[in-house]
């Protein structure tokens, strides 16, 4: 039984070029990542066997010579601590390019890197005592060749852990850059394991006695791409994998909607957004819904952003003109209607408890109606 740790789409070097002047001091931090887990694994004396990288270890093919040194530094830290280290090829850091850094740096990574362009007889290894057959490919312009779902899948008939790892777009027949695999195939293929990279979400995939898995992105590259702060480690057998989910840190982007129909004024709505502070937080706050006053998504940003390390605040909402709700009562229309009932319950309202959901029933459907019309 071996354990392995599967990382995937690490993206190292991303700047959020929108941080403005914390720019470089975010990029930096985020950076550490490899630092931090050599610490974990080594000075917390975890049991790991195997560490699989499966693409995308950099933002790009020709990240900064600093940060390949240091990686470099950690892998092979990783290396002298016992650990068998595989490193794949992704999309963004391709080894396509003559001045890829894989291309670069080919006779000094360390561990193992994968090069060959189309799948091939596996890599045998033996790891802990135990036989390993090592599947995988590096996606290269021009020489890894695709029509349709990659294929074949070679496999050799050798008793032991039959591990395969690829950069690429299960089940789906995306362009040949995103390497389309197909579950079926690869399942039918009889891997134990097959560690996939690409996908920013961990998922995981059952086929017949194949395990398939995303370790998804550790860290966020934005607002539109959080990252999922887990580790994925995988117990391998002859036969058998069991995947593990291991929380790792909190993820420090967060989306945040607020329906500001639930306040009566701008400063409530602050009040709000400042209970969520977090100096180490990147928050976007998303104010929906409608509101009987007049919101400024500039001043309360300014007002709060030293809560947070960074904060924006945007504006969806609609605004309830000052006599809109006593026009819309006397219209003999669907809105006419609800607008009059609901000013009726107020009216019988037991107390302020259910007097609050009444009125917030009301803005809310008053949002609603200026959105979609009568």
């Amino acid at each position: 039984m071996l354990r392995c740790l599967h990382l995937a789409d690490l993206h190292l070097g991303w700047t959020a070029r929108w941080l403005d002047r914390k720019s470089a001091e975010y990029a930096s931090k985020r950076d550490q990542l490899l630092e931090q887990l050599t610490a974990w694994i080594i000075g917390h004396k975890q049991d790991l066997d195997l560490v699989l990288i499966v693409g995308d270890l950099f933002e790009t093919h020709r990240p900064q010579e600093s940060l390949v040194q240091k990686t470099i530094a950690e892998l092979t830290a990783w290396e002298r601590a016992g650990l068998t280290v595989i490193t794949v090829p992704g999309n963004h850091d391709e080894i396509t390019y003559h001045d890829s850094v894989f291309q670069r740096h080919r006779e000094e990574w360390p561990g193992i890197l994968v090069t060959n362009p189309m799948p091939e007889a596996p890599l045998e290894l033996t790891i802990k005592g135990q036989p390993v057959y090592f599947y995988s490919l590096a996606y290269t312009g021009g020489l890894t060749k695709i029509n349709g779902y990659l294929q074949p899948y070679p496999r050799v008939a050798g008793e032991g852990i039959h591990l395969a790892a690829f950069h690429g777009s299960l089940d789906w027949e995306t362009d040949e850059r995103g390497l389309p695999l197909s579950s079926k195939l690869l399942a039918g293929a009889g891997y134990d394991y097959v560690a996939l990279g690409h996908f920013h979400r961990p998922q995981q995939l059952q086929v017949g006695g194949t395990t398939m898995a995303y370790a998804g992105a550790i860290r966020s590259k934005g607002f539109s791409d959080i990252g999922c702060g887990q580790l994925t480690l995988v117990t391998l057998q002859s036969g058998a994998a069991r995947v593990e989910l291991l929380p790792w840190e909190e993820v420090d982007h967060r989306v945040v909607e607020l329906d500001v129909g639930r306040w009566d004024s701008q400063e409530a709505v602050i009040a709000a957004i400042e209970e969520l502070a977090d100096p180490n937080l990147l928050l976007r706050v998303e104010l929906t819904g409608a509101a009987g006053f007049l919101l400024e998504p500039k001043t309360i940003a300014s007002r709060l952003e030293r809560h947070f390390y960074h904060l924006e605040v945007v504006d969806t909402s609609l605004h309830l003109a000052d006599g809109l709700l006593e026009s819309w009562a006397k219209e003999k229309t669907v809105r006419g209607h609800f607008v009059r009932r609901l000013q009726e319950q107020l009216q019988t309202a037991n107390d302020a408890s259910e007097r609050e959901v009444i009125e917030l029933a009301l803005r809310r459907g008053m949002a609603a109606f200026l959105q979609g019309g009568e």
